[in-house]
């Protein structure tokens, strides 16, 4: 699985959005675009197997097994962690 997991949300959505958490903080894209829909519909078009996750509860929702790429756009406070394997790899 290839994996891409950060903050900053809002540079990924055009001035026209708002947030699909923080409902008051608008996108900051100037071009218009929305990279998060472009992310997915690439993945889609590609026939691949991909979820974009924003929260948590997506995050444990996500099925390894079934999941070739996964995005991960957070907001900047992270209230998660994720366990530590054995040998000091994050899983």
């Amino acid at each position: 699985m290839v994996v891409l997991m950060g903050g900053g949300r809002r540079h990924w959505l055009p001035l026209t959005d708002f947030d699909r958490e923080e409902r008051n903080q608008r996108g900051r894209r100037t071009d218009g675009r929305n990279l998060l829909d472009d992310w997915v519909r690439d993945k889609k078009a590609r026939d691949l197997n991909a979820e974009y996750v924003w929260n948590k509860a997506q995050f444990d929702k996500v099925d390894p097994r079934h999941t070739d790429y996964l995005l991960g756009e957070v907001s900047p406070a992270v209230d998660f962690a994720l366990d530590e394997g054995e040998n000091g790899c994050h899983t």
